[in-house]
């Protein structure tokens, strides 16, 4: 798989470099995480590099961070939480069409490379309530480690020429990727007149995190 997604890479950038030279753009952008997996929309932010090969074809580098929250009850009302840090490195081809003198839309697709780290909690204290005992404490400590992935992702946005050397632009790009992790930890129950009682887990999990990230942003060109 890691072949294939080598072999686009190269295709890619075949594509949208032609022996002519063309022109640079830099710039960076904020935005926010909607659609698909997400489950607490956030703030996103990073930069990106442009290669304007042609007049309508475009190749971008890219650096995104932002992040995902999701809180979940068991059935005994027990709070877990786990975060997700996201790091997206990404290429794409943009293809662009002119829709006034100032104004451009485009449509994009493209490689992307994303670094996760995470982190899982339990309540503790719902927990110990939940033992149903007087004077019970829970103690947890947990550890959830997700691989960095490989992806795909598509988008469309629109851009506008304020100034001979500057843009502003807003897309939305739809990002497709799998996510697999590690997630052990331990656990230690105690009562008043009781012994404590530690026990500990570790699984592997697999699932996707099909997500969206709309931005907006600036570039300059030189």
């Amino acid at each position: 798989m890691h072949r294939f997604y080598s072999t686009v890479l190269c295709l890619l950038v075949a594509l949208a470099l032609p022996a002519s030279a063309g022109e640079f753009k830099v710039g960076g952008h904020g935005g926010y995480t909607a659609g698909g997996d997400i489950d607490d929309e956030d703030f996103a932010w990073g930069g990106q590099v442009l290669y304007e090969a042609t007049e309508n074809v475009a190749l971008e580098f890219m650096a995104s961070s932002y992040s995902d929250e999701a809180k979940e009850t068991t059935s005994d009302g027990v709070g877990v939480t786990t975060e997700l840090d996201v790091i997206a490195l990404t290429l794409a081809l943009i293809g662009s069409m002119e829709a006034s003198e100032t104004v451009n839309v485009y449509a994009l697709g493209g490689l992307g490379y994303f670094l996760f780290d995470g982190d899982v909690g339990v309540d503790d204290t719902a927990a110990a309530a939940a033992l149903g005992t007087p004077g019970a404490t829970f103690a947890s400590s947990f550890n959830f480690d997700p691989d960095d992935e490989f992806g795909v992702f598509v988008g469309a946005g629109v851009s506008v020429a304020v100034h001979e050397a500057v843009e502003i632009f807003a897309d939305y790009r739809y990002n497709f990727v799998e996510i697999d992790a590690d997630i052990s930890g331990s656990a230690t129950a105690s009562a008043p007149g009781v012994a404590p009682v530690t026990s500990s887990a570790a699984a592997r999990i697999e699932g996707d995190f099909d997500h969206g990230v709309a931005r907006v942003g600036v570039n300059f060109g030189f």
